[in-house]
């Protein structure tokens, strides 16, 4: 028995080789279709399986959540958390774990060289309980059994101290040493964690504890495990009573959420993410695109083998006859179909290894391909469903014909065939007008985003990032060395620049009227004219009133509105507020100015109510905005940079940006998003064209005898072209009439996740109708005029 299986086998192979090699035009068509669509589904593959992989190898992840608050009225979430509210979940009995975050947000130094502490952490021991942190050196758990011990990623050891084994050795937090108690191997690039190191709790607490004791500094991420069996949605409910209990009536309405951790990098949807993530959209979106693509190759594999039925109806109306039933032709062409796809998969394997640098750099990953790893077992579904499906319809087709009338000379195909083409055709041109629809809604509303007004100013300024907190008591020196390059126009202090959101909401007290969840930030002098924000009412913060600088002992303090967070505490006019008195808790505000609301975040929402204080902040570092006299050369940078580290401490890492690049950079997921549309498109395009070619030639060839006879009779060339183009152009415009609705339906789907939308343009629809037309109508008549050309007595000479 496996003997004749082999010997059937090998016959479908010498059959299918033949067959192929026979009709080149056709083979070489539907290789280069299917290896295309093959290349780009197998890059976005590898890309989606990436994304869908974030923090799945930790522990128990199954039961582990991030905690989300939501309200149910804006429908606006946060990941973020007071100490008091931790220390509340802390104590629920339903919960096996709960785990506190803190941003360490302070400078270190090692021997010389001082340092932002970037991705490090402030938590508690049930890290280890959550994720899967790995000790190489030493012990993790002593990082939270004892004081002043920092642990510090693998990167991060070697980085400092140019080797992986540095238990013992110190780094120093101001004058308090730390001691490197433990290493622990990097997390991988799927996770939305980007730890490199972490202190507990105990050794922040004598230095910082302050900051968490008030129910409005919400500077917490808040991780939970929960016993197995556990119903989610039930226990969110339970702790959301809960809380409101313990927060008390006078709180707004809340909701809290379990998110499960291995949803954070796609579904965030919170501002102040520990790092950038994701999106769902982009993934279906890319997942799309794949499809669309795999269909146009599939639909010109069908369309070409139904167009050539003829020529092998002979070979199936011998086989009939000698005995051959109809499921062993659907077998055979089935296994043309496949052996076709897996050379395609082999020629795409060649391409996307070429293509993957490209990819990477588009995408912003670091993928790569292991073919005895996932890879394989996805490819090989990737050709089973491919040639399945691509050979399904022909290899029904061909087997079909009735062995009689084939080899009695009826050759004809018959309508059903016919009527498949076209519809192939039409849903091909569909899906092109329906990519370049797109398109042009992508690029108007990444031009939209890119070109709102702000409300703040970001051409020739600097932003300097995490600069020590310290800087706030000698700014005076730190601004007297910027003026010195005579590059600098005006500069302020701030605890995040204008494009970071920021979580500190404070509830503030004037006359007597309690104004709940304004954000409060902090400013510096000349604030409004160094981010170029429009002053409404009152003056800016200014060296001038030494009183708008925050006292520490008198705890006094001077504050700028925005025009949100002065409508929010009923002040009618700008005005108003002047020279109000705000009690923050210990700290007493005086209202010195009003400045128009600003774009804040990626959201670019101009909504929410906050105000600055001068020059008080709970943060470890600030961020200086520097406006620039005119625009500089890099070797004035470099200039600036030199000089800036002269009031600064010794080896610090000054991090320089400019801020429209900072700004522009929001939108990379948006122009990544846009790229791989367009590049979809294009290979969307490049397979229409090559179903095209391949039908038009067929259909130039059959009836290149009916040309002939048009051009004795005296047709001119232009009503030849016309007379071919015709069907492919009516199909096209049937087409359009389904890809516009579809579309329109999605485009407005994608645009609802955008606080500011573009709106679509009637224009866009029969633009991208046009595109098609004209590449089908280059691409046909080339073909049609090319037979057209052909002298009449050559191609009638054996009639």
């Amino acid at each position: 028995m496996p003997n004749a299986t082999l010997s059937i086998l090998k016959n479908y192979l010498t059959t299918a080789v033949r067959a192929l090699l026979k009709q080149k035009l056709h083979t070489g068509l539907n290789l280069l279709g299917l290896s295309l669509g093959l290349t780009a589904a197998l890059l976005i593959a590898l890309w989606v399986r990436f994304e869908l992989s974030y923090d799945r190898f930790h522990p128990n992840v199954d039961n582990s959540y991030r905690l989300v608050v939501s309200d149910p009225q804006s429908g606006k979430r946060s990941a973020n958390f007071s100490g008091p509210v931790a220390e509340f979940l802390r104590q629920q009995s339903e919960l096996k774990h709960l785990l506190a975050m803190h941003h360490f947000g302070s400078a270190l130094q090692r021997d010389s060289e001082r340092f932002f502490a970037r991705d490090y952490f402030v938590v508690d021991e049930s890290l280890l309980s959550l994720f899967a942190i790995t000790a190489l050196h030493g012990d993790l758990q002593q990082t939270f059994d004892e004081p002043n011990q920092v642990a510090l990623s693998q990167r991060q050891a070697n980085r400092l101290f140019g080797a992986e084994q540095v238990v013992g050795e110190t780094l120093l937090w101001g004058n308090t040493p730390l001691t490197v108690s433990a290493v622990f191997a990097d997390l991988p690039d799927n996770t939305h964690l980007p730890l490199q190191g972490f202190i507990g709790f105990e050794t922040w607490w004598p230095r910082n504890g302050h900051v968490l004791e008030s129910q409005d500094n919400q500077n917490l991420n808040l991780y939970l495990q929960t016993p197995s069996g556990t119903d989610a949605k039930q226990l969110a409910e339970l702790l959301t009573e809960k809380l409101y209990d313990f927060a008390g009536p006078q709180e707004p309405s809340f909701t809290l959420e379990l998110q499960p951790i291995t949803d954070i990098h796609l579904h965030s949807n919170t501002p102040f993410p520990l790092k950038s993530g994701g999106s769902a959209q982009a993934v279906y979106t890319a997942i799309g695109l794949s499809l669309c693509v795999l269909l146009i190759a599939t639909f010109n594999f069908v369309n070409l083998s139904t167009a050539r039925a003829g020529l092998r109806a002979k070979e199936v109306g011998v086989r009939k006859a000698l005995g051959a039933n109809r499921r062993q032709l659907i077998s055979q062409f089935l296994f043309e179909a496949l052996l076709l796809t897996a050379t395609a998969a082999l020629l795409a394997c060649v391409w996307a290894e070429l293509a993957l640098p490209h990819f990477n750099r588009l995408m912003n990953s670091a993928l790569d391909i292991h073919y005895l790893g996932d890879v394989g077992p996805l490819l090989l579904t990737m050709v089973l469903a491919v040639g399945l499906l691509a050979g399904a319809y022909p290899a029904l087709y061909l087997s079909s014909f009735n062995s009689a009338r084939v080899l009695s000379g009826d050759l004809t195909s018959g309508h059903g065939a016919l009527r498949t083409r076209r519809l192939l055709i039409g849903l091909q041109s569909a899906i092109s007008i329906g990519l370049i629809v797109a398109s042009f809604g992508v690029i108007a509303q990444l031009l939209l985003l890119q070109s709102q007004p702000l409300g703040y100013s970001k051409e020739q300024r600097l932003v300097i990032r995490d600069l020590p907190n310290g800087l706030l008591r000698s700014a005076d020196n730190f601004g007297r060395v910027l003026h010195t390059t005579e590059l600098v126009s005006h500069w302020t202090l701030m605890d995040k620049d204008p494009t970071r959101q920021f979580n500190m909401r404070r509830s503030a007290n004037s006359n007597g009227e309690q104004i709940d969840g304004i954000i409060m930030k902090m400013g510096y002098d000349d604030l409004a004219a160094a981010l170029g924000l429009e002053l409404i009412a009152g003056r800016d913060f200014s060296a001038e009133f030494r009183g708008d600088r925050y006292d520490p002992d008198a705890k006094t303090v001077g504050i700028i509105l925005n025009r949100q967070a002065a409508l929010a505490a009923g002040f009618a006019e700008p005005q108003d507020a002047l020279h109000q008195v705000w009690q923050l808790g210990e700290l007493t505000g005086t209202i010195v100015g009003v400045v128009e609301d600003y774009k804040a975040g990626p959201d670019l929402d101009d909504t929410i109510p906050l105000f600055f204080t001068h020059s008080h902040s709970a943060l470890g570092s600030v961020d200086a905005v520097v406006q620039l006299k005119e625009a500089i050369s890099p070797q004035q940078l470099s200039e600036l940079r030199r000089t800036l580290q002269r009031p600064l401490p010794a080896g610090f890492d000054l991090d320089i940006r400019f801020l429209d690049a900072i700004y522009q950079a929001q939108f990379d997921q948006q122009r990544r998003q846009f790229v791989l549309l367009l590049s979809m498109t294009a290979v969307a395009l490049t397979l229409t064209v090559i179903g095209l070619f391949g039908l038009a030639a067929f259909s130039c060839e059959r009836r290149s005898k009916e040309i002939a006879m048009r051009k004795v009779l005296g047709s001119s060339y232009a009503s030849i072209v016309a007379l071919i183009n015709k069907e492919f152009v009516a199909l096209v415009a049937l087409g359009s009439l389904l890809a516009w609705p579809l579309a329109h339906w999605g485009l407005n789907r994608w645009l609802e996740h955008f606080l500011h939308r573009v709106e679509l343009a009637w224009w866009w629809f029969p633009a991208a109708t046009v595109v098609v037309l004209a590449i089908t109508v280059a691409t046909v008549s080339a073909l049609a005029l090319n037979t057209a050309r052909q002298r009449p007595a050559l191609t009638l000479r054996d009639e």
